[in-house]
């Protein structure tokens, strides 16, 4: 069928011809070829030619009878005028001219565009027309051109569009409250199970129901499983407000999430927290995360991200606990540190680079300061007793309830570049409950202010350090002591007796210290023995192997002597090799 033009000069497909009809002006050609209408001014004819009623008449053209497309002509006519002949093949160039230029006119009014589009509307579904309102809702939030940057189906926000409109069984209407949040985290899960499915709790597949047992932190409940149809509040690790139902948290552990962090997340400006630990995401964590100003708790410990710490994170005006321990996060830390408000600060076992900053002490409200397991050099700054901490009697209920110790912890621990000494401005921090320094370069005396002032010290562990002199008899003050680690330094003279006062430690280590000697008091072993304590003592108490300078070795006497049943593991102080008890 050939193309055909409406009434409005719009071409249309594969309409069904009309019978030609007999109209004054109209030249038929052959069979059933349509009309042509001639667009040429009444010619004269000269005597002795042919009879005018054999000739084409000429008339305006009505644009409105211009309904069909010319077929091409059987025959070949000739016009005569001015004594030449014109072929009629040039009267229908000239036709198709003239319907040309209607038609253009038309089309560029925008009539075409428009009739061609009101068509298409006609087409849609009652839902589709509302996934154009929902598109353009999340297009107020995430931007104008937010879903044009990749029309590739298969982009995670394109799929959760597409999900949110055709495929949720609430089919959230445009104007819905939640329809934002329940995007957001259909773009996170998509975002995260690209490259590889949710360990637990992804969307249904084969016989698996919606509703599962999900277990965390040793409790299990029954929830239910993402992109089911509950709403979002009820998917699992997510938390919702009572009354408003706005998401005001994620916790999640051990999920295999894959691929980068939506930037998205950040626009859950009721979140209180977001924990997401144990995962393997790539890429950094966005600058959007840092603009959740409820954020009180983000955890993103073990997750496998790069890249450096936005200084930002420090000034976030409710965040108590920052967890970002066990990544591949690299650079130094930022001086901003020292705006941190919160009072967990986790970023160990990283590849943190450069010397502690000294403002990191004027976070005066920090309990636990965990920088170890990095490649952090130089030494403690003297700053560090700046964390001195008044403890207020609404703080000690807080301790027992949310098992968080009074004042700080200062994990400086393991391969970490540290050297010089251990700052006597340490004293001034009266409420330290753990100080660890293991593993590093630092050198000289544990200085007196440690026993005289932080009374409250319950770890101290200095193992594996360049730590010389005699132990202080001041130890015997430390009497909440639970964790007490001495080992492998440089430590001389004997055991002081005051150690007996030590009844409450349960994991000690004093071998590999070749000059020191004495034993270990008996009321520091059987009290915790008596107590049913599970300890772990380690000294050098077995016999120890002599090498003489001619190579010859013999056996002497244990270094430092044990009350039967006390130490769980004796080493030779000759060969530094221990053995269980």
């Amino acid at each position: 069928m050939e193309d055909q033009f409406r009434p409005d000069g719009v071409m249309e497909k594969d309409a069904p011809l009309q019978p030609p009809a007999t109209t004054p002006g109209i030249q038929h050609m052959g069979g059933d070829a349509d009309p042509i209408p001639d667009p040429l001014q009444p010619l004269e004819i000269e005597d002795g030619r042919e009879d005018d009623t054999n000739m084409p008449s000429a008339s305006p053209v009505d644009e409105n009878q211009a309904k069909q497309h010319a077929v091409p002509v059987e025959q070949s006519k000739t016009t005569e005028g001015s004594g030449s002949k014109l072929p009629l093949i040039y009267i229908i160039v000239a036709l198709l001219v003239v319907i040309g230029i209607i038609v253009a006119g038309v089309c560029g009014s925008g009539n075409c565009s428009s009739k061609g589009s009101s068509s298409e509307e006609q087409e849609l579904s009652p839902r589709d027309m509302e996934g154009m309102e929902i598109k353009a809702q999340l297009e107020k939030v995430l931007g104008t051109t937010y879903f044009d940057g990749s029309t590739d189906s298969t982009e995670p926000h394109q799929k959760a569009l597409n999900w949110i409109i055709h495929q949720d069984p609430r089919q959230l209407p445009p104007d819905s409250n939640h329809l934002l949040q329940r995007f957001i985290l259909t773009q996170f899960y998509y975002s995260t199970s690209q490259a590889s499915p949710w360990k637990f709790c992804g969307a249904a597949t084969g016989a698996q129901t919606d509703e599962f047992y999900f277990q965390f932190l040793g409790r299990e409940s029954l929830t239910e499983r993402w992109l089911s149809g509950v709403p979002e509040c009820r998917w699992a690790g997510c938390d919702c407000s009572g009354d408003t139902e706005n998401i005001t948290g994620i916790h999640i552990w051990d999920n295999s999430f894959t691929g980068s962090l939506p930037s998205e997340l950040g626009l859950l400006s009721h979140a209180t927290y977001l924990t997401l630990r144990a995962q393997n995401f790539t890429g950094t964590i966005p600058p959007s995360i840092y603009k959740m100003t409820a954020l009180t708790s983000l955890g993103l410990s073990n997750s496998n991200f790069t890249g450096t710490i936005n200084s930002a994170v420090f000034s976030m005006p409710s965040l108590s606990i920052l967890h970002f321990q066990d990544n591949q996060m690299t650079g130094t830390i930022p001086t901003e540190v020292g705006l941190f408000q919160g009072k967990l600060l986790f970023i160990s076992k990283n590849y943190f680079t450069g010397t502690i900053p000294s403002e990191l002490f004027s976070a005066k409200n920090a309990r636990d300061i965990r920088l170890g397991d990095n490649k952090l050099s130089g030494t403690i700054p003297t700053e560090v007793g700046l964390l001195a901490w008044q403890v207020e009697e609404d703080d000690l209920d807080t301790e027992a309830d949310n098992d968080i110790e009074i004042g700080p912890a200062l994990y400086f621990a393991g391969n970490n570049e540290l050297s010089g000494t251990i700052p006597s401005e340490l004293g001034l921090v009266n409420r330290l409950h753990e100080f660890n320094i293991g593993f590093t370069s630092i050198e000289g005396t544990i200085p007196e202010e440690l026993f005289l002032d932080c009374l409250y010290l319950k770890f101290l562990l200095v193992e594996n350090c360049n730590l010389a002199g005699t132990l202080s008899t001041n130890f015997g003050l430390l009497t909440n002591l639970h964790h007490l680690k001495l080992a492998n330094n440089n430590f001389t003279g004997s055991i002081p007796m005051e150690f007996e006062a030590l009844i409450g430690v349960e994991d000690f280590t004093i071998n590999g210290n070749p000059e020191l000697r004495g034993s270990i008091p008996d009321d520091m072993c059987f009290e915790n023995v008596l107590n049913a304590r599970g300890l772990e003592f380690v000294a050098d108490c077995a016999p120890t192997t002599i090498t003489g300078s001619d190579g010859a070795t013999s056996i002497g006497e244990p270094f430092v002597s044990c009350p039967e049943g006390c130490c769980t593991t004796c080493c030779d102080g000759g060969t530094g090799i221990c053995m269980e008890q």
